[in-house]
């Protein structure tokens, strides 16, 4: 008996490694991914399902994992009491968390016809209103499992999901499963070369046109605002071009001083430090005021930036104060020029050969940079 509820507590333990305590009920709240996993791989009694209000339900389609903002499945297919519907699904862990996301004030969610949870919960529950009067439906998923959540989580990997259910294959799928292992690698690594060959057609005009530094300035700089900001990063490199960028900045003063020069511009032309009152602009602003009418009028406000469905860590503000670092950082020889030679030295360090995983990680270590407090 002891080693059976040893193990029991073990895996209970390992699931609840991540547990949010909310003070006003001291509920345990199991990690979202967990409900995703399972509606992912429909590990649930399908045929007698019920919604909410007592109704058939029939999961035609579950849909497709959204790695974006929105609902957490999207394009999904559901019957009922005999009549189908298409749209997205929305997973929590109570119901009561539709309210708490807001997700009724978000059109991004309109378009949901689930809402799947684990457990009613506590506190009184909005109905969640959508572009129809009855949608969403609501489902509780606890009482429907196939199996407990501890006997789930022995099976499943939830840390390297997500991965692809037997209803989210693509019209590829079917033809390449035919393929032997030898021909499978062969086309996916034509498709790969495809790929960088389009990436380099991409750029290449540019690189006529404007030169490989500023090239890679605006490429990193996009990269910097992925996923929703990228047209934006990409207008703020074109406007204030990486030459004119650095010619703003006074030769003789400390590195430091420069990088934080190089912040106040970039701050100061993209909008988000107007009539901000955040305590790391306190250093940039009297250094943007100082040569913003050097610069030329910027088209970027704040309103231009999404800060929807991002995390903090990955907001416009860090993202901004890195490329800053970057730019200090190599500002002698130039990013490309540093970067081609990094690359250079792992070929040379290799052989010819592939490199292993771990010089092509450390290679990451070229993008790292200090971060600063945004």
């Amino acid at each position: 008996m002891t080693a059976l509820f040893s193990d029991a507590y073990l895996k209970f333990t390992h699931l609840y490694n991540q547990l949010q305590v909310r003070e006003e009920d001291n509920s345990i709240r199991v990690p979202e991914k967990v409900i995703r996993c399972i509606w992912n791989d429909q590990l649930f009694c399908t045929p007698s399902l019920k919604t909410r209000e007592g109704q058939n339900l029939e999961i035609i389609y579950p849909g497709y994992w959204n790695f974006g903002k929105g609902p957490d499945f999207t394009s999904a297919t559901i019957k009922v009491n005999g009549k189908v519907y298409e749209g997205d699904v929305e997973l929590h862990v109570y119901a009561t968390d539709w309210n708490a996301h807001g997700h009724s004030r978000n059109p991004d969610f309109d378009n949901v016809i689930l809402h799947v949870y684990m457990w009613q919960g506590r506190g009184k529950v909005h109905r969640p209103q959508g572009k129809q009067k009855d949608l969403p439906f609501r489902f509780e998923i606890k009482d429907y499992l196939t199996k407990g959540i501890l006997e789930l989580n022995g099976e499943l990997d939830f840390e390297n999901y997500p991965v692809l259910n037997h209803c989210n294959v693509g019209l590829c799928h079917q033809p390449l499963a035919q393929l032997s292992r030898e021909k499978l690698t062969q086309v996916l690594n034509a498709a790969g070369e495809a790929r960088v060959f389009t990436k380099m057609e991409r750029f290449n005009d540019s690189i006529i046109i404007e030169g490989y530094e500023q090239t890679f300035y605006r490429g990193v700089a996009e990269a910097m605002g992925y996923p929703e900001n990228k047209q934006t990063f990409q207008a703020l490199a074109d406007t204030l071009p990486l030459t004119e960028l650095k010619s703003l900045v006074p030769e003789k003063i400390r590195k430091a001083e420069r990088v934080l020069h190089t912040q106040a511009l970039l701050f100061g032309f993209s909008g988000l430090m107007n009539n901000e009152n955040k305590a790391g602009f306190r250093k940039l602003l009297p250094i943007w005021k100082a040569c913003r009418d050097r610069v030329p009028r910027s088209p970027l406000t704040k309103k231009d930036w999404c800060f929807r469905a991002i995390r903090p860590a990955n907001y416009p503000y860090r993202r901004l104060a890195g490329l800053a670092h970057l730019i200090g950082r190599h500002e002698k020889t130039g990013m490309f020029a540093d970067f081609m030679g990094s690359y250079q030295k792992i070929l040379t360090s290799s052989g010819g050969k592939i490199p292993d995983k771990k010089t092509l990680n450390s290679f990451n270590d070229f993008f790292c940079v200090a971060t600063d407090d945004y």
